[in-house]
């Protein structure tokens, strides 16, 4: 069992550390770097004793109360051999490793639960296991409750959804269940069914190893995974790649660590939802500390996880930088970064335009619009930042800039970013693909139309010029491949076929690029389910990136889902 061998006393000696606190101060500006969440109000007061148990029925007038060890010899017994009913061996066909005789009941019932897979020869009861980590479903991962009840583990990831489970399962606080049915998925040893109406959790969070997390930074962990699976952990990592799709509604990306120093892609990784990249704008290969999350797994690979904001200690980023401009008409700039401002840092001061002056700016996450004198049409200019910050508190570069060119009276658009590819339904549900492919267009200017009469349309293998088309101010527009696509689309194109597997989407006008989507593997793409570009990054300098899409998964067909010619919807 790898580290389990010499537990007792390495229990002890984590459980003094859990008693002094951490003084660590790691912190790097910008995200809090406390060590459990406000919003959990632990009881410091509170004494944790990983020999001892609370008794199974939690006391809700005072659940931060231990129970006096004296008054319940069944839940201080942890001699395997005990025959009190509510011990880890009673009524399962699970087998118990000796060499862990030193640890409590709940503990070796959950070493019980992981050693075995299918229906239980009778229920396996958990008494009072700390509640670790709620996670509501997210994409492919179902929801469920990690439990835990030593410092150095086991653990084990109960997957039932936490709205069913009868009792509302509390961070932090101590739960007890009666488990029937266990299963191992990709790896992960999971609780798939429990006694109904057996889930029982306190009110209140108690204080344990959430208040000092087991540390894994400077373990091997890929080679620990068997031991650490589910445990909550803490790990400073450094993200040494792009992220890529990782399952639905998750991304992965490259780390090392001080236990790993060097990258490992097939057995260790960082993996995180939508909503958290965009939060901090972590794709731009951030420093991170993540604390309080379970250790995930997928078969032999280790996943470090982040499913919410909350779920970091402290990040450090590269420098801010602006990676584009655009002139939405003659008044108004839309100046895009990498990473979401801080609007408190951010004036019209910060900002100069060349050949124009400006008054005013508004800040929405990624994308600083600015309001400007009048400049003349179809002229170049450049926009030039200082002094501005992002959520953390990291400066902008010392020389970001970006070029633009103001739209024609015509409102044909002849420069990056005036028009944006915001969905693409690149493989349709069942065999037959034909004529139900499409691309939706957006409109950023909410003053001007764009008319792309003569554009061009064009894959990585085919080109086709458009008819009559016109996108309205603030407006969209569908691109189908037939005139049956399951929708009223605007316009239907002829001699492009979509790659499934990967692809360009391109709109040119007069030989200028106005936006490109280069796709590939590494996007979520599914059969019957549209690329959608996240609402908060709908800029053409933000498409480019697998990060900024998701799947769509509102129907508009049997089995097709995306949102062609609406708004799309936020990415998780």
């Amino acid at each position: 069992m790898g580290r389990m061998g010499g537990r007792a006393a390495m229990i002890a000696a984590a459980l003094m550390v859990v008693a002094c606190g951490d003084d660590d101060d790691g912190s790097m500006g910008g995200v809090d770097a406390g060590r459990v969440d406000a919003s959990m109000s632990l009881d410091a007061a509170t004494p944790f004793d990983a020999g001892d148990e609370l008794d199974a029925q939690i006391d809700d007038d005072d659940a931060s109360t231990v129970a006096d060890a004296s008054s319940d010899d069944a839940a201080t017994d942890d001699d395997a051999s005990t025959d009190d009913a509510s011990t880890s061996d009673a009524g399962t066909d699970a087998y118990v490793p000796t060499d862990d005789a030193g640890l409590t009941d709940s503990a070796r019932a959950i070493l019980a639960l992981r050693a075995s897979s299918g229906a239980l020869a009778s229920p396996q009861y958990l008494d009072t296991v700390q509640i670790t980590y709620v996670l509501p479903p997210f994409g492919d991962d179902p929801g469920g409750v990690f439990v835990q009840h030593e410092l150095l583990g086991p653990a084990i990831f109960l997957a039932l959804d936490p709205t069913t489970l009868g009792d509302t399962p509390v961070r932090g606080a101590y739960a007890s269940f009666s488990a029937t049915e266990t299963g191992i998925v990709d790896g992960q040893h999971r609780v798939t069914a429990i006694v109904p109406g057996s889930f029982q959790s306190g009110d209140t969070p108690v204080p344990g190893f959430l208040a000092e997390p087991q540390d894994v930074t400077a373990i091997d962990v890929p080679a620990e995974l068997d031991d650490l699976e589910s445990e909550l952990t803490r790990n400073r990592v450094s993200v040494v790649s792009d992220y890529v799709d990782c399952g639905l509604d998750h991304w992965c990306a490259d780390i090392t660590t001080a236990g790993v120093p060097t990258a490992s892609p097939a057995t260790y990784r960082f993996r995180a939802v939508q909503s958290v990249i965009e939060a901090y704008g972590l794709q731009r290969r951030c420093y991170q500390e993540i604390e309080l999350t379970p250790l995930w797994r997928f078969d032999a690979q280790a996943q470090t996880s982040a499913w919410s904001p909350d779920d970091f200690a402290d990040i450090a980023c590269p420098l801010v930088r602006v990676i584009g401009a655009v002139a939405l008409d003659t008044t108004t700039v839309a100046v895009v970064f990498d990473a979401p401002l801080d609007p408190a840092t951010v004036a019209a001061a910060d900002f100069t335009v060349t050949g124009a002056t400006v008054s005013s700016v508004v800040v929405s996450g990624y994308v600083a619009t600015l309001t400007t004198s009048a400049m003349a049409r179809g002229s170049m200019h450049t926009v030039s930042v200082t002094g501005v910050q992002d959520v953390l508190g990291i400066d902008i570069t010392a020389s970001a800039s970006a070029e633009l060119v103001v739209p024609p009276a015509t409102n044909r658009p002849n420069g990056a970013g005036q028009i944006v590819i915001t969905e693409i339904m690149v493989n349709p549900s069942g065999a037959t693909e034909t004529g139900r492919e499409w691309i939706e267009l957006a409109n950023p200017s909410t003053s001007e139309p764009r008319v792309l009469t003569g554009c061009v349309l064009r894959d990585a293998a085919a080109t086709h010029t458009l008819g009559a088309l016109t996108i309205p101010a603030n407006g969209r527009v569908t691109l189908a491949s037939g005139a049956d696509p399951g929708f009223a689309e605007t316009y239907v194109y002829s001699g492009i076929t979509l790659g499934n597997s990967g692809d360009s989407v391109v709109i040119e006008c007069d030989g200028v690029e106005i936006d490109r989507v280069d796709y590939d593997g590494d996007f979520q793409s599914r059969d019957g389910y549209s690329l959608s570009l996240d609402p908060d990054l709908r800029t053409a300098f933000h498409d480019d990136a697998t990060t900024s899409w998701c799947t769509s998964i509102a129907a508009y067909a049997a089995m097709d889902h995306g949102t062609p010619g609406a708004a799309n919807e936020e990415c998780r």
